[in-house]
């Protein structure tokens, strides 16, 4: 008998223990942690209906993570683009602490965005074509719309959509 209520305790206990119920306290964010970027939309072709390399060809995606107010780039995942990206090639994800560094944040009120591009085969960053912009954010009103775990941010015309993973400590 004694060994049944044990193994009913323990199948009682293990489901809490295997997932963080507990929510951060908006007013007690210190530090925000962006842990993956997952690109769920982009534009395969340009505006004007053409291919983004101008020999034909699906675009070679990346995203930079910017200050939209003074444009600086915090940062740039050039070198770790997505290869002739397609329909099916859906979702392109940066899983960041598993090889890139997840993004560390301990102020929250500057205004971001993410720029997307399509790399081109030369070596600087001005060749590539820039393929446009989340709408700007910031981490601030992220944390008090209540601490999401996950983020969907999209262009104006919604042709892009990222969606962010969010650690709060």
């Amino acid at each position: 008998m004694r060994s049944r209520l044990t193994l009913l305790l323990l199948a009682c206990l293990l489901p809490l223990s295997a997932c963080d119920t507990q929510d951060p306290d908006p007013n007690n964010v210190q530090r925000v942690f962006i842990t993956e970027v997952r690109i769920v939309d982009a534009p395969l072709l340009r505006p004007d209906g053409d291919d983004w390399d101008s020999l034909g060809g699906n675009p070679d995606i990346y995203v930079e993570l910017v200050n939209a107010t003074s444009g600086n780039i915090i940062e740039s995942y050039r070198d770790e683009n997505f290869s002739n990206v397609g329909d099916n090639d859906f979702p392109l994800v940066y899983d960041l602490g598993m090889g890139l560094p997840e993004i560390e944040f301990n102020s929250f009120n500057g205004v971001l965005a993410f720029d997307m591009y399509d790399e081109d085969p030369q070596l600087t960053k001005g060749d590539d074509d820039y393929m446009g912009s989340t709408e700007e954010f910031t981490l601030r009103d992220i944390i008090d719309s209540g601490t999401p775990q996950f983020v969907s941010l999209t262009s104006a015309n919604s042709d892009i959509v990222i969606r962010i993973t969010l650690d709060y400590d």
